[in-house]
């Protein structure tokens, strides 16, 4: 993937920081795939601001910044869906000619509102998730204990329309998991079935991903990098504890590279 992003109107390229990216297909097909990601540019050290940017296979650098903060992204349903904080999302449709060079690409974006979510019990939302299950789009809300540096539990909201054929939508709470195994990761979260898995179990599945928020230390750490990787565990769904996994790790020079299922 390119690791500059260009800005047309100042015609020059930065380095970034890359926190999330999805693609729009397999790289295989590639004069159709479109790589999309939430990255951070450092105009002088410690002082970053975070953008959603966009690049096809073959491009040397991101086009199209937008300078927003998000969340997490994924390609659903022929779209770019990007999550911003307040829990709104950004919708980008693709609108390109594979056959015209990498660097042409053009989207038709759509804000797309919700109600507020009340985040009550005393725990705070630390981290915000997309993820598509049974073709529906969701939202996986981590939370953390205030007295505590750890996550304690997950909440799970589908996408539905408060009115047909508008940009309004509200968050629906779901009171189950109903079967499902959800895998939560930024730009690249999945759901599957445990009847597909014998002897899984339903749940959602984390790691420790709190560097995604820590973008100076990756951009300037050098060898001193220092990924935190001691919340990791599965929260098996409503009125459970979590299950956490390893125990206590120290921080690593490394990012999580792959699940594990114990």
């Amino acid at each position: 993937m390119p690791e500059h992003v260009f800005f047309n109107t100042g015609s020059h390229a930065e380095p970034v920081v890359i926190h999330a990216a999805t693609l729009s297909c397999t790289p295989y097909n590639q004069n159709s795939c479109v790589v999309a990601c939430i990255v951070s540019t450092f105009e002088r050290p410690f002082m970053s601001r975070t953008l959603i940017c966009f690049a096809r296979l073959g491009a040397r650098v991101y086009s199209c910044p937008m300078e927003m903060d998000f969340q997490d992204v994924i390609f659903f349903g022929g779209s770019f869906y990007y999550l911003t904080r307040i829990e709104d999302i950004l919708r980008c449709t693709l609108q390109f000619d594979p056959s015209f060079a990498p660097t042409q690409i053009h989207f038709q974006n759509a804000y797309l509102e919700f109600e507020s979510q009340r985040h009550g019990g005393g725990m705070y939302p630390s981290a915000r998730y997309l993820v598509e299950s049974r073709g529906e789009l969701l939202m996986v809300v981590r939370y953390t204990a205030p007295w505590a540096d750890e996550t304690t539990l997950f909440c799970l909201f589908r996408a539905v329309p408060s009115m047909p054929g508008g940009y309004y939508y509200e968050w629906e709470r779901l009171e189950t998991l109903d079967g499902c195994m959800i895998f939560v990761g930024r730009g690249c979260s999945r759901s599957y079935e445990v009847l597909q898995f014998p002897g899984k179990h339903e749940g959602v599945y984390y790691h420790d991903d709190e560097t995604f928020n820590q973008p100076s230390m990756v951009a300037f750490a050098d060898n001193w990098r220092k990924y935190q990787c001691h919340d990791n565990g599965c929260w098996p769904g409503p009125g459970q504890d979590v299950k956490r996994w390893y125990g206590w790790r120290s921080a690593s020079i490394y990012t999580p590279p792959v699940w594990f299922l114990p």
